[in-house]
């Protein structure tokens, strides 16, 4: 090796470690500035949810599985609309939908198919846990957000910040105050926050400490313990005998009897559930989708039917059913008295409690035989006067009406008490 070749090789290195250093630093440095990003789009969505009515309770940056990962709820809102999910995001550039996709349009143009789909099994999940429907939000808080026209993508509803709260305000009312509050304490108890406070520091401790406790002599313990071990091994064995002995000719029978099958004749029917009673084909001449998808919630009183078919299972279908028990606890919530017909921005709902009818409708109030509601999500055209909006909306109360008169002449009575 010549002069200074080892001190040479031995600068290479240290420069090369320096240079992934520096990389290392600059990804970093990227990476801790979409982290601040996405606090300053959280704090922005904050600041516009503190603008919601007194009737509405919101918590921010909340765990979702406590103690088993670290996936957080940006902002979960509840009020009389019920309970919504809305989580911040405060993306550069334009954005825009295209082919049922949310585009982000910066240095380079983005799907955001993953963030949908992820808001949306959020939403599902805590929807199980909470056993309320939850509406998932993504909520645009960058600088060009307001230039973006509200849509509802893969079931997701997508606004601008500024647009948040009165749309939160305008729609429907699902919960009265009491119900609203009690939901709120749910979600509290359910999601703690990600961040928690910093406890405050213990009191100095004062005046002498305990005495330390003294140990038992390990030669005892050893000659106890043997003692205990021999008795155990003696005894047990022969109580187990005396027990067993007179049972053990049914204990062979029971072991050598193979089990009832399941198709016998005593095991029962699973019973349809009332919800089901509005069928796929009432559903696609009312609302002129080709074809629907059913939508499976797993309760018993839950049903629902996408109008085109779901990126995945955790999509919100757009009709909805309410129907027994479920609605009835609702219902006596909200001190609902009469049959009602609700139309919101891009949302029909109709609520009907037992023994009524809407107006219109040919069917006998003693036909009803159990309370339901019945709602109905629906998209303005693209660009969209307001003829086109009044039409619209005209056109999904038409046809709410007629998914709860179909759906009204097929109830079942209830087996179970709907009266709270």
């Amino acid at each position: 090796m010549s002069e200074g070749g080892s001190a040479q090789a031995r600068a290479d290195e240290l420069r090369a470690e320096a240079a992934q250093a520096r990389a290392r630093a600059d990804a970093l440095e990227r990476e801790a500035g979409a982290w601040a990003a996405g606090a300053e789009g959280e704090r922005r969505v904050a600041a516009a949810l503190a603008g919601l009515p007194a009737a509405w309770s919101v918590v921010h940056d909340r765990l979702l599985r406590p103690g088993v990962s670290g996936s957080n709820l940006d902002h979960v809102c509840v009020g009389p609309a019920g309970v919504y999910l809305v989580d911040a995001k405060n993306w550069s550039g334009s954005t825009s939908v295209h082919e049922g996709n949310v585009w982000q349009h910066g240095r380079q143009h983005s799907p955001k198919g993953r963030e949908l789909d992820g808001l949306n099994r959020m939403a599902a999940e805590m929807e199980r846990a909470l056993g309320s429907p939850v509406v998932p939000v993504i909520a645009l808080a960058g600088r060009q957000s307001s230039r973006f026209r509200h849509e509802r993508v893969r079931g997701v509803e997508v606004m601008p910040v500024a647009r948040l709260t009165a749309w939160l305000t305008a729609q429907p009312t699902n919960l009265e105050p009491a119900a609203a509050m009690l939901l709120a304490r749910r979600v509290e108890q359910a999601y703690p926050p990600a961040s928690p406070a910093t406890p405050p520091p213990l009191p100095p401790l004062t005046g002498p400490l305990p005495d330390p406790i003294k140990p038992a002599r390990a030669g005892r313990g050893r000659r106890v313990g043997r003692s205990v071990s021999k008795l155990v091994v003696g005894v047990v064995p022969l109580l187990a005998l005396v027990f067993l002995a007179p049972r053990l000719p049914a204990l062979f029978v029971a072991i050598l009897t193979p089990p009832a099958s399941a198709s016998a004749p005593e095991v029962a029917a699973a019973q349809p559930r009332a919800c089901e009673g509005l069928t796929a084909s009432v559903v696609k001449r009312v609302t002129g989708s080709a074809k629907v998808y059913p939508h499976e919630y797993g309760g018993t009183d839950v049903c629902g039917w996408h109008l085109t078919k779901p990126a995945n299972e955790f999509v919100p279908p757009e009709v909805t059913i309410r129907t027994g028990r479920t609605e009835a606890l609702i219902a006596s919530a909200r001190q609902v008295t009469g049959p009602t017909i609700k139309v919101a921005v891009g949302q029909a709902s109709v609520t009907v409690p037992e023994h009524t009818v809407l107006k219109g409708w040919t069917l006998a109030p003693s036909a009803v035989t159990q309370p339901f509601s019945i709602s109905l999500h629906y998209r303005y055209p693209t660009g969209a006067t307001a003829r086109q909006i009044t039409a619209a909306d005209t056109a999904a109360r038409t046809r709410v009406s007629r998914l709860a008169e179909d759906l009204a002449r097929h109830l079942p009575p209830t087996s179970v008490p709907t009266r709270p």
